[in-house]
């Protein structure tokens, strides 16, 4: 809805601000996991996530387009486990 959509932006703005101010974010998603699913590679893109999940203290599990999932084991078997 355009109520969350505005949500999250607000989210960001305040979370970047913090940043700059030298605010410690680490504790904020400490012990969560993000994992970056990503079909086309993008070395910025791929950055970004994985220097945001550090920053706000996540734990980062990356799978790019050229890798195996769902080729051994099922895609849903792969997300239970995640």
């Amino acid at each position: 809805s355009t109520e969350e959509v505005r949500y999250v932006l607000k989210q960001s703005k305040l979370l970047k601000d913090e940043k700059y101010a030298g605010v410690n974010q680490k504790s904020y998603l400490s012990g969560k996991n993000v994992v970056v699913l990503m079909n086309k590679t993008s070395t910025r893109t791929r950055s970004a996530f994985e220097v945001a999940a550090f920053d706000l203290g996540m734990g980062i599990t990356f799978f790019g387009g050229t890798g195996q999932m769902g080729v051994k084991e099922s895609i849903e078997d792969t997300a239970l486990v995640l």
